[in-house]
């Protein structure tokens, strides 16, 4: 059995998996099985997995809008760090916010299809720190995102994610529930061993190091 390894391999193995190498049709359909799997971990897994993630933008004078990062999921904050200092600007919802048509800087800032929208024409090329929980799975994009960082340390989330998808195709109820299972099972380890790596380690109050125990909490002896 092939192991996971890239993206070229990752189709590889859940055509053995499935018992259909060398079955062309089917073989054309596992690009789609591993997207349709990225979509749903770039749903449910970001929210367990993924840090914030920032980015440095600059607006392009007369213009309103900045094209959003590619791989851009969900906004938390827009800073205009054009003179050094960084300005947090007030977000507001798209439809609502007052658009002006003079030119100056920045006050407000909205999300409009794939840009970031601000309240004021750019009289100016600003500058921008913007703050967002971006895609953490993309290998199916392939260049430089192949292979990434959840396929080199946990193939088996890809593969089972993926064969779940297989084996809905399929229609083939047994092996959707045994690979559903392995696939849970699976992304719940990672975000364990996940959230373990950044859990900061606990401090001990120096104020306590000299206090006797039992702590009677009543009189503070």
């Amino acid at each position: 059995m092939t192991y996971p390894t890239s993206y070229a391999t990752l189709q590889t193995a859940i055509a053995e998996r499935r018992e259909r190498v060398g079955v062309s049709d089917y073989e054309a359909l596992t690009p789609d099985f591993i997207r349709i799997a990225e979509n749903k971990l770039n749903r449910i897994a970001p929210v367990r997995l993924s840090r914030v993630n920032d980015a440095t933008l600059t607006a392009t004078p007369a213009s309103r809008n900045i094209t959003l990062p590619s791989d851009f999921l969900e906004a938390y904050a827009l800073f205009l760090t054009t003179d050094g200092d960084e300005t947090e600007l007030a977000r507001i919802q798209p439809g609502v916010m007052e658009l002006h048509t003079t030119s100056g800087p920045p006050r407000q800032w909205a999300i409009n299809a794939g840009n970031i929208e601000l309240d004021q024409l750019a009289d100016s090329a600003h500058t921008f720190r913007f703050f967002y929980r971006k895609k953490l799975f993309d290998l199916s994009a392939g260049g430089a995102s192949d292979p990434n960082w959840l396929l080199t340390n946990y193939p088996d989330v890809y593969l089972y994610g993926s064969l779940v998808e297989a084996a809905d195709y399929e229609m083939d109820d047994n092996a959707l529930v045994k690979y559903q299972a392995r696939f849970d099972r699976a992304l719940d380890d990672v975000v364990w061993l996940e959230s373990q790596s950044v859990r900061a380690p606990l401090r001990v109050d120096v104020a306590l190091l000299g206090r006797r125990w039992p702590f009677n909490y009543t009189t503070g002896d």
